[in-house]
């Protein structure tokens, strides 16, 4: 039987979600600068369209009032699918951020209560900071270095 902890989504849950908050505002405001701009243009086609003395019955404003349809349509489905690609990226990025950490405060705290690692700290294959691990096993096992 298996007693190691089973996976959680959130490793380091305040980190995790704030860093995915920040990944999908800043994934909000993309969209609605694209939404802004796509109206700024299109009523700027519109305007000069006017200027050049097309009535507002014109079928040309049929059309340019579809393609502005599609154009935020567009925005919104790439919004969407950003968001998503930006959750999930987020998670995987904040797991490779959190995971090492977490590992390294458990050992820490299980040395602070006496108990020395019998073997060096590792860190998963992919995770982030692997410096930190090789610098506390220095520190665990300078003798065995000699």
């Amino acid at each position: 039987m298996d007693n190691r902890k089973s996976k959680s989504i959130l490793i380091n849950p305040q980190f995790q979600k704030k860093f995915l908050s920040y990944s999908l505002v800043i994934s909000g405001v993309t969209v609605l600068v694209l939404l802004v701009l796509k109206f700024v243009i299109f009523a700027n086609i519109e305007s000069k369209l006017i200027l050049m003395g097309l009535a507002k019955d014109h079928m040309i404003f049929d059309f340019l009032r579809a393609q502005s349809r599609y154009a935020a349509i567009g925005v919104v489905i790439a919004g969407i699918f950003e968001i998503g690609l930006l959750t999930v990226s987020g998670l995987i990025i904040s797991h490779r951020v959190s995971g090492p950490l977490y590992r390294l405060t458990q050992d820490l705290n299980a040395m602070a209560d006496g108990n020395r690692p019998l073997k060096e700290i590792k860190f998963r294959k992919n995770d982030f900071f692997p410096e930190v691990a090789t610098a506390v096993n220095r520190v665990l096992f300078k003798d065995k270095e000699k």
